[in-house]
């Protein structure tokens, strides 16, 4: 994989907060149509990064470029416009309104904005307005949220918002999609249906930076994982590279994928 052809990539970025690296050097790239993981222990600077790919943080160093664009220092709408969607790690979600609307609101940020297909779509379906309702429907049907579009987002389970959220950053019809800790709050079977719809987007060229502790969904859907350890990359490769490196086990995955892994060997 070629940096050069990268969808995303971030050229040794660095966060300080006083005289704390939360990022230090960081460089990856993210491929079209890639599932990308992004892993490491509490602190290690996932969700600085998140943050400062969708420019919610200002970089202390560094570049990040978007299909060969520069976004360093631009605004989380002008990044959000460009294709570019987001989650939290702890939920934004307008709890006063319904699950419908608050995925409305995220259709609001595509503007002219998106695919050739939402393009083709809007035009064909009489304009702006009507594009936003039908892919607010149409997102919830994907998580599965259709039948609680009138519900209250305060009346949800922390599952049910997981799926909101998601469905709110899918509106805009982004290209990348930076998903912070999405299966926190699952249950098995929401879990199962974030996996199916995550690997259904990656169907649709999508590319998706996956942030998350659930490790057997990680290793299953990332076809490469970046590995933080105190705000500098610690090791990167497939998942059975990371699963298998001495220095991640120390650091994060601890011993009971060493001692998994020795009786693996064994047989």
């Amino acid at each position: 994989m070629s940096p050069e052809t990268a969808l995303l990539r971030i050229d040794a970025v660095s966060k300080f907060f006083g005289g704390l690296a939360a990022v230090d050097g960081v460089s990856f790239d993210i491929q079209e149509g890639e599932i990308l993981g992004l892993i490491g222990p509490n602190g290690s600077g996932k969700s600085t990064m998140i943050n400062l790919i969708s420019g919610l943080y200002p970089l202390s160093g560094g570049e990040i470029y978007f299909e060969d664009r520069r976004i360093s220092g631009l605004p989380p709408h002008r990044i959000a416009r460009l294709g570019i969607g987001r989650t939290f790690q702890l939920l934004r979600l307008f709890q006063g309104l319904s699950v419908y609307d608050n995925v409305l609101t995220g259709t609001h940020i595509a503007g002219s904005r998106g695919s050739m297909v939402s393009a083709v779509r809007r035009a064909l379906t009489g304009g702006e307005e009507a594009w936003m309702r039908e892919r607010a429907h149409e997102v919830l049907e994907f998580v599965g949220l259709a039948e609680r579009s009138a519900t209250l987002a305060n009346q949800l389970t922390a599952g049910e918002g997981r799926l909101l959220e998601l469905a709110r950053a899918l509106a805009a019809d982004p290209q990348l999609i930076l998903l912070d800790e999405p299966a926190a709050g699952l249950n098995t079977a929401e879990t199962a249906l974030l996996e199916r719809r995550l690997r259904a987007l990656q169907g649709q060229g999508k590319s998706l930076l996956l942030v998350d502790h659930e490790m057997r969904l990680m290793m299953r859907l990332a076809s490469r994982v970046v590995v933080l350890n105190e705000g500098k990359i610690l090791a990167q490769g497939t998942p059975a590279e990371i699963q298998a490196d001495a220095r991640v086990i120390q650091a994060y995955l601890g011993s009971g994928v060493a001692q998994r892994r020795r009786k693996e060997n064994k047989t």
